[in-house]
């Protein structure tokens, strides 16, 4: 099993572009609770990716 936040950044991956933060975006006053409709599982919760462009040189900096 493979962390869905990973396995988008390896698709997403380019040379100029560096990620610089992974934001979790709720709906305010939700339960930490798996909700279920109709024995589905209900979307809880969307990721905002957030890169930074740098120069290709620059890169390895951040490593």
């Amino acid at each position: 099993m493979e962390p869905l936040a990973k396995r988008l950044v390896d698709i997403l991956a380019l040379d100029n572009l560096w990620l610089k933060e992974v934001v979790v975006v709720t709906k305010e006053k939700q339960s930490s609770e798996v909700q279920t409709v109709n024995n589905y599982l209900k979307m809880s919760h969307q990721y905002l990716l957030v890169y930074e462009k740098v120069e290709r040189d620059h890169r390895n900096e951040h490593t």
